[in-house]
């Protein structure tokens, strides 16, 4: 049994030209409509918008920790969270998602919620 279980671990020892793979980002859903259902889907209460939000940020940070991965450079977890808060599509993200988030509460104003 000992035998085997050494067996096991040599094996599974990595080559040294191993490389973690990069993972890839994932595409992200898109708000098709303005209609009120759609909104609240996204923005209301338990909506969508803070998941896929996160999901942005992450792919942001996979794209940064590759970029300085190809370079050899080291980043710490901070500064690749910082660089990833102001990466060109994680703003535009929030950009786009700005005109929802208004739109939805014109709608429940519309309908007399009072937020």
């Amino acid at each position: 049994m000992r035998e085997r279980m050494l067996r096991l671990t040599r094996d599974l020892e990595l080559p040294d030209s191993w490389k973690p793979p990069l993972v890839m980002p994932v595409t992200l859903p898109e708000r098709r409509s303005n209609d009120y259902a759609e909104l609240a889907a996204w923005y209301g209460p338990f909506g969508m918008f803070d998941h896929v939000r996160r999901l942005c940020l992450s792919n942001c940070r996979e794209v940064l920790r590759a970029k300085y991965a190809a370079a050899g450079e080291r980043i710490t977890e901070k500064q690749l969270d910082d660089e990833a808060h102001r990466h060109e599509a994680y703003v535009g993200f929030l950009r786009d998602h700005l005109d929802g988030r208004i739109l939805y509460f014109r709608e429940r104003q519309k309908m007399g919620f009072g937020d």
